[in-house]
């Protein structure tokens, strides 16, 4: 997995460095930056004190790598350095501050040696830490929340403003490579493990085992070894200095290829250097890209200066090389959308950009005011040359005019009443205007026939070529621009118009946009996909028994698990695409991600939890008695007296006995073997006043890395019902008998917080919230009514962050339908009970409607869902990230 993720992202930056801006833009983020000149006066004003008098070791010999530096002919050059705290001010670094407005930061102990060889375009990467990373160490947290860190703190714009200066601002473009002296990143030396075990070796050549001496090794940037090394945590930065500085360097340069050698002489320090080889950018492939691509019969593949038909094939349009680069491209995209439609929609925005879609419903007014209007599909609904296979999977072949269960829709765009039989004549497609708030467009002759089976849960792609694909062949030579296109142009969201139109003929109780079993591409000849068809027949595994084929067999075909190298390409591909944008971007609409549903006490069995019955001594609340009282909340057990509003409940990851024991303790599901976590879930719920309390929380993998003596756990060797969130609301379902005031959801109470990661940000909140006029500063938690924050400052978003907001968080979020309307957290109050114990309570409450824009077909923004994971620790529940979300729960 590690090694995929850094692939994927160097493909993806090697593919943003080549392409112009716009364009880069659908491929890697953000692709822009505001730092530009040489940031003196910005790092001053951000807390860097640069040094007077860096070293950079020019020579080599301290790294012992002056052999291949004179071979580079970068033996001298400008030397920088800056830090990110006062070397000067004595104390610890992590207690110096500085201040920016009326607001005070953190140093965070960031720093930087860089070289300059303005001659040979080289820039040295020397012992650097960039401000997010070492924040995070320095202040002993897992991640630093992003606005408690400088705004000017990522390496790549630090090295621009270096690289300006010794430039003088002048032939900022000539810029050949980019050497790491010394690297010591774990990841980055873990990949360069894996790529001296799978780069091609050429007949008669040796594979290197370890790192050699310089020359080293080379390798190449569109294979999985060279993406590997541009994705990794070193290599990052370059790539982001090529594609953010694109203006300045006044041309597309890319890293071509990777050289990684160790140190001339065996000195006991082995780090090795990477040295990243810079070039221009090679003339692109005349392709505009959608947010989900091109697909169906009408893409094109070709060079900007050849204009083929599509009778050509692949072999003629398609170079080796551009193959195996497609290949890969559509591996990592393949790979993206498929993390990206399993998890949550906040963590999606890792893998799938972007997530959101302002496209709503059947889009009948919108699809009409970007140019499109229907046409008959009645002659495309037909699918009796695949009956065989669509009867096996249980899907009706017939159209519903034959008295089937298919719909068929066909959208065009271009002026009324269309291409075939048109009484316009006098006006050519190329010709052909619309107009949408006063800006006229040209039309693109797009279309899309896309069919529906609401009961199969079927949706097929007949013929489709999108909006970008049809305007590069129809105004051909000139290349279309993203502002000259419809704004409504994705097949994804095309085809989610089409899905919901073939809805609206059902009764309303029986709806279920969710009911998505099938995507099925009718007669692909789509060149690009037809190339990777041919790949995934050559790399797949045949079972035992079973000849590999060379070519597609009739039905039951070939599966390729989506998981596999071929099933991700074939997921990534023009064809491909749409369908999994369609999934990721309409989380909310075809319902949560969360498949646990219920009171859940088959599933906890089945999980491995035990589920004892009683009150734990957990479950008390005479500490915080006053306090619950003043607030109208009971305070007694049911299962202690009568007349008392809440119910304990637990679950626990072990079979019992010490915790020595659970670590050798296993359970079974589907004949796989598991180790017990020694989770633990301590919970209370009061349904009459609303109340839901974490007493004593420990999640499956914090419990499983504590128990198994380990710093990460793989998220298969977990129970798959592990998320507190999903727990909770199991335990709140048992205690609404019928579901009676399942709704009624108005606190959430952190009782005796003892955990690490929350007491961080209540010791943060304490240092930085806002003093009352009048009032002094808290050194600690006052008693009740304690200290209130608002969802919007900063104090009540990190509190959000914590293990136990984002339980509170997930269990909103996935259970709206359930709860029956939106709800979020809107205040959040801090206080010490009696006991001198910490004590937190999340206040619910409906979210206000949703208010329309002014113009389009969104929200406002300012209540538009906005969710940014900007990191995640090793316990899953902990995710620093910017909160407004959380207004729309």
């Amino acid at each position: 997995m590690e090694w995929d993720k850094h692939v994927c992202r160097g493909e993806k930056l090697s593919q943003a460095s080549k392409l112009d801006k716009d364009k880069a833009e659908a491929i890697a983020l953000p692709i822009g930056t505001p730092w530009s000149g040489n940031l003196q006066a910005e790092r001053k004003k951000w807390g860097y004190f640069d040094s007077e008098d860096p070293d950079c070791n020019f020579e080599g010999f301290y790294y012992d790598i002056s052999r291949a530096l004179k071979a580079l002919g970068i033996e001298d050059g400008d030397c920088f350095r800056t830090q990110h705290y006062d070397p000067e001010k004595e104390g610890e670094i992590k207690d110096q501050t500085y201040k920016v407005g009326t607001k005070d930061y953190r140093a965070t102990g960031a720093h930087g040696t860089f070289g300059i060889n303005v001659e040979k375009g080289a820039v040295f990467l020397i012992d650097v830490a960039s401000a997010p990373r070492n924040a995070a160490q320095l202040w002993g947290v897992v991640s630093a929340p992003k606005d408690h860190l400088p705004e000017l703190r990522q390496i790549s714009d630090i090295a621009w403003g270096f690289w300006y200066q010794a430039h003088g601002g002048s032939d900022l473009g000539h810029i050949t490579k980019f050497v790491v002296p010394q690297v010591i990143n774990d990841v980055t030396g873990r990949l360069i493990n894996q790529a001296l075990k799978t780069y091609e070796v050429t007949d008669g050549e040796e594979r290197d085992d370890a790192v050699p001496e310089w020359p080293g090794v080379t390798f190449e940037t569109g294979t999985p070894p060279g993406n590997a090394l541009l994705g990794s945590p070193v290599g990052i930065a370059t790539a982001y200095f090529l594609s953010q500085h694109k203006p300045e360097i006044g041309k597309n340069k890319y890293v071509s290829k990777i050289t990684v050698f160790r140190p001339d002489k065996d000195t006991g320090f082995d780090e090795p250097t990477i040295v990243y080889h810079v070039e221009d950018a090679p003339a692109p492939l005349r392709k505009v890209s959608d947010s989900d691509g091109n697909l169906g019969k009408g893409f094109r593949w070709q060079q900007a200066h050849n204009h083929r038909d599509l009778s050509l094939a692949a072999e003629d349009l398609v170079s080796a090389t551009d193959k195996n680069d497609t290949w890969y491209k559509c591996v990592c995209r393949g790979d993206k959308l498929t993390e990206g439609c399993k998890v949550d929609k906040d963590e999606a925005t890792q893998f799938v950009t972007p997530i959101d879609t302002q496209w709503k419903g059947t889009m009948e007014a919108e699809l009409d005011e970007w140019g499109y209007h229907d046409q008959s599909a009645a002659s495309y609904c037909s699918f009796h040359d695949i009956e065989d296979a669509l009867n096996a999977l249980k899907i009706s072949p017939l159209s519903k005019t034959e008295g089937g269960e298919n719909y068929c829709y066909y959208l065009r765009h271009s002026l009324k009443p269309g291409m075939n039989g048109s009484d316009d004549k006098d006006v050519p497609l190329k010709d052909q205007t619309y107009t949408v708030n006063k800006k006229t467009y040209r039309m693109t002759g797009a279309k899309a026939i896309i069919g529906a089976n609401t009961v199969s849960g079927a949706i097929f792609f007949l013929d489709v070529k999108s909006a970008a694909s049809a305007a590069e062949d129809l105004w051909y030579p000139r290349n279309p621009r993203s502002e000259e296109l419809p704004q409504l142009r994705a097949i994804s969201d095309i085809s989610w118009a089409s899905w919901n139109r073939a809805w609206m003929d059902r009764p309303e109780n029986e709806r279920g946009l969710g009911n998505i079993n099938y995507f099925i591409i009718h007669n692909i000849v789509n060149i690009e996909t037809g190339y990777l068809i041919e790949k995934a027949l050559r790399v797949y595994g045949a079972e035992d028994g079973q000849p590999q084929v060379a070519a597609l067999p009739q039905w039951p075909g070939l599966d390729f698990h989506v998981e596999s190298e071929a099933g991700k390409a074939l997921l990534g591909s023009a064809n491909g695409i749409a369908a999994g944008y369609f999934l990721a971007q309409r989380k909310e609409e075809i319902g949560a991600n969360n498949p646990w549903e219920g009171t859940m006490e088959e599933e906890l069995k089945l999980w491995g939890y035990t589920q004892p019955k009683g009150v734990t001594l957990y479950c008390d609340f005479s500490s915080t008695e006053r306090e619950f009282k003043e607030m109208g909340i009971d305070t007694k057990f049911r299962e202690r007296t009568k007349d008392g509003q809440n119910e304990c409940y637990q679950a626990h990851h072990s079979k019992g006995g010490p915790r020595g024991k659970v670590k050798e303790q296993t359970y079974e599901v589907d004949k796989k073997t598991y180790r017990m976590t020694d989770a633990i879930m301590q919970m209370g719920v009061n349904a009459r006043d609303g109340v839901f309390t974490f007493f004593n929380v420990r999640s499956a993998e914090q419990s499983a890395m504590q128990l198994w003596g380990t710093d990460e756990v793989a998220a298969e060797e977990l129970p798959a019902l592990n998320r507190v969130s999903d727990i909770s609301w199991a335990f709140w379902k048992r205690a609404h008998k019928n579901d009676a005031g399942l709704n009624n959801i108005q606190k959430f109470h952190v009782h005796d917080a003892v955990n690490k990661e929350t007491l961080r940000p209540v010791n943060m909140a304490l240092k930085t919230y806002r003093v009352p006029d009048g009032d002094v500063r808290r050194s600690r938690l006052p008693r009740w009514p304690g200290l209130v924050f608002d969802v919007e400052a900063d104090e009540g978003k990190a509190m959000l962050g914590s293990p136990n907001g984002i339980a509170a968080g997930y269990f909103l979020v996935q259970h709206k339908s359930q709860l029956g309307s939106n709800k979020y957290i809107f205040q959040v109050t801090l206080w010490m009970s009696n006991d001198g114990d910490v004590q937190i309570m999340f206040w619910v409450k409906d979210a206000p409607p949703q208010q329309a824009t002014l113009q389009g077909h969104g929200v406002r923004r300012g209540l538009a869902p906005e969710v940014k994971v900007v990191n995640r620790s090793q316990d899953s529940r902990s995710i620093i990230r910017e909160h407004r979300v959380l207004a729309k729960f």
